[in-house]
């Protein structure tokens, strides 16, 4: 991130399951977040959705910024992401090897280019 590394949203009930989501950033519209039948009316992406639209955007834009720097002409970009919300009681969330919380039913995938630096800009 360019500003800072913290990041606000605020979401405001509207009624059932919807949430209208306000990112806090001008010029930015709302998102309406819904679930899906029966619980809600799915009117609008559930958060698991959303989380997998943002981890596909956070792995497209690094791996992009990466083949940019690598010099490597572009011309379009597809990521499919899945992600998996299981419904239930809540659970504790898993733990990696040296005790780290994880992120449960993510599928992830990635692309690196040899050189890519995180800290300088493209060309």
């Amino acid at each position: 991130m360019a500003e800072t590394d913290e990041v606000t949203v605020t979401m405001a009930l509207q009624d059932g399951y919807r949430f209208l989501v306000d990112f806090q950033q001008e010029g930015v519209p709302g998102l309406l977040l819904d679930e899906p039948e029966p619980l809600g009316e799915g009117r609008g992406p559930n958060a698991a959705r959303v989380l997998a639209a943002a981890v596909g955007n956070c792995l497209s834009a690094s791996a992009l910024f990466c083949l940019r720097k690598a010099r490597v002409d572009v011309r379009g970009m597809r990521t499919t992401a899945q992600a998996s919300a299981a419904c239930g009681p809540p659970r504790r969330p898993p733990r990696h090897a040296d005790h780290r919380a994880g992120l449960h039913g993510a599928n992830r995938a990635g692309a690196a280019a040899g050189g890519c630096d995180p800290g300088s800009d493209p060309p």
